[in-house]
Formats: structure tokens, C-alpha cells, sequence
């Protein structure tokens, strides 16, 4: 059921051999740029290679089998990567720009997850959080523009759900929460275009339940909201500017579908 969209450096961060003990590489070009790796544990490895001017890279793995990336080129970038208690979890974190800010926490009892965090532009700001009990998952966040936020959160008792969040253009927003229970669930968020918001949460005793928004505009709104059911599927496509949907499934096997336009 899984499916992985990783490219470019993003595949780089996971392809870690783990046949090594820890091991650290930092490097720096550029001016006041910081950075910090600790790491305890069995086959951890690291990463950090900064290009610029006042970057931040911070890494922190405590566990077994975990990897780590950041790699990060322009000016006033901040990383972060936190991995404990877990094993073989990846990481990653790719930002070419200036302003931007991404953060990836995987914690106690979150196991085989992997991360990632691709932002191409300026003031952008994405965050993934697999905490807790959180197993087998996959969260990733794509941003090209400038001023978007993206978030994903996947733990308490969550395992084996995916999601994806692509972003294109200034001022998006979009969030996806996988929580309480939450299992074998899919959550896909795309946006092209301006100032557009979206969110899909699926929690509370949720399994699989499929979930997908596609915005093309700007000035959208779209939120899917599945709990306390399985087997079902919510889709919300919008082209054009200015739409408002909302779809909330209570149960199991529902179907609901939104298309919205603008008119000729």
C-alpha cells in the first residue's frame, strides 16, 4: 500500500548503508553559519553542509539505525532534525533560499519512519512530527514559492499512514494530522497558486481512509476531516479562485467527492 515519492537529494538522505558506526560530516561555506551534531546509539550518521550566510543546522539521534541530512543554500536558514529512542529512521531537509524554516521530529517509539522537507524559495516554513508510538511512516513536504507553510503530523498510536504535501507558489498553507489511532491511512494535499489553505485530519480510530485536495488558484479553502470510521474516501478538487469546501466523514465506507470552478 505504500507510495513514495522521494527524488533527488531527498533519496540521497534515506539510501544510508547503515554498515558503519556513527559518523559526522559538516561543512561550511560562507559567513556566521552554525552547526551541531550529537549522536548516540548504534549507526547513526549524519550530514550538514551549509552554503551561505547566518544558516542554523542542528542534528540530534539517539537510538539505533538512524540517518540523517540538511543541506542548505542562501541566507538565514534554519534545520533542525531530533531523532531518539527509535530505529532506522531517515531524515532529510533540503532549503535553497533565504528565510526558511524546517523541522522534522521523530521520537520515542517511532519506528521505520523517514521524513524529508524540500523548500525552494524564500520564508517558507514546513514541519513533520512522528512521535510517539508512531511506526512505519512516511511524511513529506515539497514547497517551490515563497511563503508557504506545510505541516505533517503523524503519532500517538499511529502506524503505517502516508502522507504528502506539494506546494506551488506564495502563501499556501496546508496541514495534514494522522492521529489517535490512526492507521493505513492516505492523505495527498496539492496546491498550485496563491494564499490557498487546505487540511486533512484523519484520527480518532480511523483506518484506511483515503484522502485527497488539489487546489489550482488562489484564495481556496478546502478541509477533509475523517474519524471514528474506515474505508472511506473524501476528494475536494478546485481550479479557479475563491472556493470553500469541507467535507467530514463519521463512519466507514462513505464517498464524497467536491468539484468546484469558476464560471466562463
Amino acid at each position: 500500500m505504500k507510495r513514495f515519492f522521494l527524488t533527488g537529494a531527498a533519496i540521497l538522505a534515506f539510501t544510508f548503508s547503515f554498515a558503519q558506526d556513527n559518523e559526522a560530516t559538516v561543512g561550511q561555506d560562507g559567513l556566521l553559519n552554525q552547526a551541531y551534531v550529537t549522536q548516540a546509539g548504534l549507526l547513526n550518521e549524519a550530514g550538514v553542509q551549509q552554503l551561505g550566510d547566518f544558516n542554523y543546522a542542528g542534528v540530534a539521534q539517539d537510538g539505533s539505525y538512524n540517518g540523517a541530512i540538511i543541506s542548505q543554500q542562501g541566507d538565514g536558514n534554519w534545520a533542525i532534525i531530533n531523532q531518539t529512542g527509535a530505529s532506522y529512521n531517515g531524515a532529510g531537509i533540503l532549503q535553497s533560499g533565504d528565510g526558511n524554516d524546517a523541522q522534522i521530529w521523530q521520537s520515542d517509539g517511532s519506528v521505520g519512519n523517514v521524513g524529508s522537507i524540500t523548500q525552494i524559495g524564500d520564508d517558507n516554513d514546513a514541519r513533520i512530527y512522528q512521535t510517539d508510538l508512531s511506526g512505519s511512516n512516511l511524511g513529506q513536504i515539497i514547497q517551490l514559492g515563497s511563503g508557504n507553510y506545510a505541516e505533517i503530523s503523524q503519532g500517538v498510536i499511529a502506524a503505517d499512514n502516508f502522507a504528502l504535501i506539494l506546494q506551488s507558489g506564495d502563501g499556501n498553507l496546508a496541514r495534514i494530522t494522522q492521529a489517535g489511532y490512526s492507521f493505513d491511512n492516505l492523505a495527498y494535499i496539492f496546491q498550485t497558486g496563491n494564499n490557498n489553505e487546505a487540511e486533512i485530519s484523519q484520527s480518532g480510530l480511523s483506518s484506511g481512509n483515503y484522502a485527497y485536495i488539489s487546489q489550482t488558484g488562489d484564495g481556496n479553502f478546502a478541509g477533509i476531516y475523517q474519524q471514528f470510521g474506515s474505508g472511506n474516501y473524501a476528494s475536494i478538487i478546485q481550479n479557479g479562485t475563491g472556493h470553500v469546501a469541507t467535507i467530514t466523514q463519521t463512519g466507514s465506507g462513505n464517498y464524497a467527492t467536491v468539484v468546484q470552478g469558476n464560471a466562463p
